[in-house]
This record gives structure tokens, C-alpha cells and sequence, in this order.
């Protein structure tokens, strides 16, 4: 059995009880091998302090406070992965879980699999209890999986990865510090720019469980805002930067997250902005883009239409593709076992 030290990494902020539970359930790993680096960026609830008191219980856990003026979770991550001692890099949230087999099961599978740079585990998300929501990630319905990160399926998160500490240092992939949002896929979008080695674990457990809350103050909830448009600017320039081996057959997939992007924006005026940009960028799509927005619009004018349907009247090669997808990823997560904390 491997010996290899892991090194989990989680930004911290607030949420104290969550972020007590996560931590409790890393310390219940039979798989023993870990050191836990947790990275506060400024809570004032006291989590901190919990922190620290865990980690006078356990010389395993590190607890640090970020040290640069720049706020967030991308920070967090990378003052964490310069101080990882490990072989192998785990990136985890805060108000997750995991089962006690998981650094078990994931580990076993990196020493049998030496060739990769890192492996995909799967993962459910739940409201109140285990099973009580039907999102999940980690599980493969295609082989193409930078294809699905860009149009924003998400194939797997970062939470799902374990990965080899050498293979980020030597592409110097990092968290980009300037990325309000999309940080997960961006990050992973780096590593398969970079030629990644990697797999979908097969016959493994879920070992993963994604906390959703609903009416969060997450950014994530509140991508709509129009002081969020310049970051999807950011985040769009990134994509049209790929290398071209990368994005050579991904074009629909850069196509469709124009459209997720679009139906994010609330504004009328940033809608018609992002639709000029989009010519600047992408010519060939701008007249079919142009069109369906004419529609959108057309659609959302009629009372009995609500704002999904008029989606999928107007944006229908987006929505019927999307749908297939994720009806697919659902149907072949069925047959993971699902283990109650």
C-alpha cells in the first residue's frame, strides 16, 4: 500500500459549522498519509479559531491567514499549493464532505495508473441529505473533456481531481488570481491545454459530496450582475488565447459558452455589447448568434412564454445539446454506490 503524502488544500471563509465538518471528515480518513493546509481568507465568525484549535489536536492540519491584499478563494489556493509538501495535490471547498474511503480510493488509483497526472473521482451534489439532488460530475459521458469544459458542462471539477504536484509545477499551472468566477474550469481548462494525462476512475464509489445552498451570496449566484460582464469578457479572451491544438474541433464548444454566457447577463445593453463582441471574435457565428437573440427577445415578449422556453425556441442546437448531455451523465451515474455518512 502507498505511503505517498497527499496535500489538501482549502480556502477558508466563514461558515464555521460547514468548514468543521469538512475538516472532521478528512481527520475519519483510513488513509492516513495527508496534511491538511487550510488557508483563511479573513473570517469573522471564528472559523479561524476552530481552526486553530483542530490543529493543535492534529500536527497534520497547517492553518494560515492570506498575506497579500488580494481577496479570494484563487489566492487561497495557490498560498496553499506553494507550501504543499505532498506527491500528490487535493484542492477541496470548505462546506463539502467526503466519505472516509476517499483519499483511500483515490490514492490506490494514482499508484496503479502511474502513467496519469491526475484522475477523476465522481461526485453528487445534496441540499439537506445525501441523494436529495440530482447534479453530478465526474462521470464520463465523453472522451472529449476539454470540449465540455469549455461550453461549460462540466465534465469534472477540481474537487474530483487528484493530482500530481509535479505535473502543475512543471507547466506552472496556478490559479488565475484575476478570475472572479469560472475558476475551477479555467483551471482545469490549463491542464488539458498543457497535455494532461488523465482518467475517468472506473468502478469507484462516489467519494465527493457537493454541498449546494440555495440563496447563497456566492458570486457564483449572482453572475448576472453588471458588474460581472467585464469578467465574462475576461474569461471569453481567455478561451479565444487556447493554443490552436486545443481548440482545433472545440469550436461549437467555445460557441456554446458564448451562449451560457449570454443568457447569464441581465442587461439588455451588455446583451447587445456581448453579441458585438462576439463578431469581433467569432464571425462565422455572429449572424446565427444575432438571430437567435432577435428571437429571444421576440419570445420573451409573449406572457405565456417563460424565459426557459423562450431559451430553447431560440437557442435550440445550445439547449438540445445540453439536454442530451446532461441526461446522459445522470443515467450513467445511476450505478455508482452512493455510501451515507
Amino acid at each position: 500500500m502507498s505511503n505517498s503524502l497527499i496535500s489538501i488544500i482549502i480556502p477558508v471563509f466563514n461558515r464555521k459549522e460547514f468548514v468543521e465538518k469538512m475538516i472532521k471528515s478528512i481527520i475519519r480518513q483510513t488513509y492516513k498519509t495527508w496534511e491538511l493546509i487550510l488557508v483563511d481568507d479573513g473570517s469573522t465568525d471564528g472559523t479561524l479559531e476552530m481552526c486553530e484549535k483542530l490543529a493543535e489536536k492534529d500536527s497534520r492540519i497547517h492553518t494560515y491567514t492570506r498575506n497579500v491584499d488580494c481577496k479570494g478563494a484563487p489566492v487561497c489556493r495557490n498560498i496553499g499549493f506553494k507550501l504543499a509538501k505532498g506527491e500528490y495535490v487535493i484542492f477541496f471547498d470548505s462546506d463539502d464532505l467526503i466519505p472516509p474511503f476517499c483519499l483511500q480510493q483515490r490514492i490506490e488509483y494514482m499508484v496503479s495508473h502511474p502513467m496519469l497526472d491526475f484522475a477523476i473521482f465522481p461526485t453528487i451534489a445534496f441540499w439537506k441529505k445525501l441523494g436529495d439532488m440530482n447534479f453530478y460530475s465526474g462521470i464520463k459521458v465523453s472522451s472529449n473533456g476539454l470540449r465540455h469544459l469549455i461550453d461549460g458542462l462540466l465534465p469534472f471539477l477540481v474537487v474530483t481531481n487528484i493530482y500530481k504536484k509535479d505535473f502543475l509545477l512543471r507547466n506552472n499551472i496556478l490559479w488565475d488570481e484575476n478570475m472572479r468566477f469560472f475558476q475551477d474550469q479555467d483551471f482545469n481548462i490549463q491542464c488539458l491545454s498543457n497535455n494532461a494525462h488523465y482518467e475517468y476512475a472506473s468502478g469507484v464509489k462516489f467519494d465527493y459530496y457537493y454541498r449546494s445552498i440555495p440563496n447563497s451570496n456566492s458570486i457564483s449566484r449572482k453572475l448576472g450582475n453588471p458588474e460581472n460582464f467585464d469578467g465574462f469578457l475576461y474569461f471569453m479572451n481567455k478561451l479565444f488565447q487556447l493554443p490552436p491544438d486545443s481548440i482545433k474541433g472545440n469550436i461549437w464548444a467555445r460557441r456554446r459558452r458564448m451562449i451560457y454566457i449570454y443568457r447569464l447577463i441581465h442587461s439588455s445593453v451588455q446583451k447587445k455589447e456581448f453579441i458585438e463582441w462576439s463578431c469581433m471574435r467569432d464571425k462565422g457565428f455572429y449572424f446565427l448568434f444575432k438571430v437567435s437573440d432577435k428571437l429571444y427577445h421576440f419570445f420573451t415578449s409573449i406572457p405565456i412564454i417563460t424565459n426557459k422556453y423562450a431559451v430553447i425556441l431560440a437557442f435550440p442546437y445550445y439547449s438540445f445539446y445540453n439536454k442530451y448531455y446532461l441526461t446522459r451523465c445522470r443515467y450513467l451515474a445511476h450505478h455508482r454506490i452512493l455510501v451515507r455518512l
